[in-house]
């Protein structure tokens, strides 16, 4: 799992955006485009308003195509792509509508909003100071520019604008919560959270509110009171599997091994999950152990869970070699299970010839299967054919970096080859393949202990201590730091316990190399 965020933290914003009705006007002497494209848009309001989405979206790209030059069609478009879940999309639209009407607030207020959350910085600032220009008390303008100042590091500028807000409108959510990050990102935690308890109204038990506590908590390592925002937000948002696996993450920080797995078990159960989410919840798994979690538990998973979350399921218990259990969940996915999965099921019960033959078989038809990839260099492997072997897995790599069977069977066939060469090539394949999953602790101990084992033990030492930079948070990747240390390098033991130590009340996720913290009122504090 990778870490320093809420496991997939919501996009932050709540501003109340102004709610425009899209009318088409038809002049008598309109030509038959103008009227179609009337016709088309007024049949996207009513499929918006019913919350027929795809017949919306394709009603209303009828409209633009015969009528581009008007405005209100631009609109209809961004808020039909924003309920789609298409953020960039509907910043375009809103984009194209200022460009044709560079006074309408609504397409003002959404593009300050979706640039902000799309990393359109430019374009959001420049709409957030057109919109104050029209109107310097606008509230969701402010708070757009109060996060841009946020964004800036110019933390008392965002108090400011905050306070612009709070002296018209005392206890206003949206600013307090902007106030209350400026505070503690200032390291005034105790202003941060008194400026929460100052909300107003059902706004100061809401979600949003609830969460700044939960980060502030967090980033003062407070798990008690993090325990009770988790709580209260579980009352607010009962099936959410990212909350349930942001507070199992702690849970199992805090060796509350039954707590977590029946939250993890929650999330897994959950028949909307999506892969994404079932990888998250199963990386908690990889990193916390799964040997506890009982056979029925991980039945009542398969029965319920959806078919992204049976997939991902199964393909930790093949690479967990547990196969009998991978086996009886791969026969409950429903409409086509993966043909490359049931290949890496026969290679890992035993049937390597089995398995080659129905990888072939894959793999004819789509080159690209990751999984007949990489039970197809499993069973050349196990024929003894190396080169075979490295053929396939240098695909599977390709293909699907962040898989790990792919890079250690890459290894392993170079392994095979033997000599200068072999040895040469192991070394370069976990680079590379640590160089595409820097947070990856299965991978950084196959290397380390290939490492070890041909007398390299200061590279094993320090390709260890890599990992604990990129992922503060993961508690194996120390625990592999400090074992490495201690057979090793008695210098180093001394850091690795304190760093562990220091992990075990890091309560988040730590963030991917490179992604950038959230912009906007939500989020973690990764920057003090």
């Amino acid at each position: 799992m990778q870490a320093g965020q809420p496991l997939k933290p919501p996009i932050p914003f709540w501003c109340t955006f102004l709610v425009l009705c899209c009318a088409a006007f038809v002049a008598p002497g309109c030509s038959s485009r103008s009227q179609a494209a009337a016709q088309e848009a007024a049949l996207a309001q009513r499929a918006l308003n019913s919350n027929d989405l795809p017949a919306a979206r394709a009603a209303i790209t009828a409209a633009i195509a015969d009528r581009d030059d008007i405005a209100d069609y631009h609109i209809l478009r961004g808020r039909i792509e924003f309920n789609m879940g298409s953020s960039s999309a509907a910043y375009n639209a809103y984009s194209n509508a200022l460009a044709l009407d560079p006074t309408n607030m609504e397409a003002l207020l959404q593009v300050a909003q979706l640039g902000l959350t799309t990393g359109n910085l430019r374009g959001s600032l420049d709409a957030t100071e057109k919109a104050l220009e029209l109107d310097p008390n606008q509230v969701d303008a402010l708070l757009i520019r109060g996060i841009h100042s946020m964004v800036e590091h110019n933390y008392a500028q965002a108090i400011t604008y905050a306070d612009k807000i709070l002296a018209r409108s005392p206890g206003q959510e949206g600013a307090s919560i902007l106030k209350a990050r400026a505070l503690y990102t200032l390291h005034r935690p105790a202003e941060a959270l008194k400026t929460l308890d100052s909300i107003s109204g059902d706004a100061a038990n809401s979600r949003a509110t609830s969460l700044t506590r939960l980060e502030i908590y967090r980033a003062e390592r407070q798990p008690a009171e993090m325990l009770a925002q988790f709580e209260r937000l579980r009352r607010l948002q009962p099936g959410d599997p990212d909350l349930a696996l942001d507070e199992a993450n702690v849970r199992f920080k805090l060796g509350q091994r039954a707590e977590g797995h029946a939250l993890v078990e929650k999330a897994l159960v959950n028949p909307a999950i999506n892969g994404a989410t079932a990888d998250q919840a199963l990386a908690l798994w990889q990193e916390y152990g799964s040997s506890d979690v009982a056979r029925s538990a991980v039945e009542r998973i398969g029965r319920t869970a959806s078919n992204a979350a049976r997939i991902a399921l199964v393909r930790y218990l093949v690479e967990q070699a547990r196969g009998e259990d991978a086996a009886k969940i791969y026969a409950q996915i429903s409409k086509a299970p993966p043909a490359g999965l049931k290949a890496r099921l026969l290679l890992l019960n035993g049937d390597g010839q089995e398995a080659g033959q129905l990888a072939a078989t894959i793999l004819a038809r789509d080159k690209t299967d990751c999984d007949a990839l990489v039970a197809a260099a499993g069973s050349a492997l196990k024929r003894g054919s190396a080169e075979e072997a490295l053929r396939f897995a240098q695909q599977a790599s390709s293909e699907c970096p962040a898989m790990v069977d792919g890079w250690l069977l890459s290894a392993h066939a170079y392994e095979a080859s033997g000599g200068d060469s072999g040895a040469s090539g192991v070394s370069r394949v976990y680079r590379d393949a640590l160089e595409a999953n820097k947070q990856s602790e299965p991978l950084t101990a196959a290397y380390g202990q290939w490492l070890a084992s041909h007398h390299r033990t200061r590279e094993a030492v320090a390709i260890a201590r890599r990992l604990t930079r990129y992922a503060p948070a993961l508690l194996n990747g120390w625990r592999l730091y400090a074992d490495l240390c201690r057979r090793f390098d008695q210098s180093c033991v001394s850091s690795a316990t304190t760093g562990l130590a220091n992990a075990r009340t890091l309560f988040g996720v730590d963030l991917e190399p490179g992604q950038p913290p959230p912009n906007g009122l939500l989020g973690r504090f990764v920057a003090q």
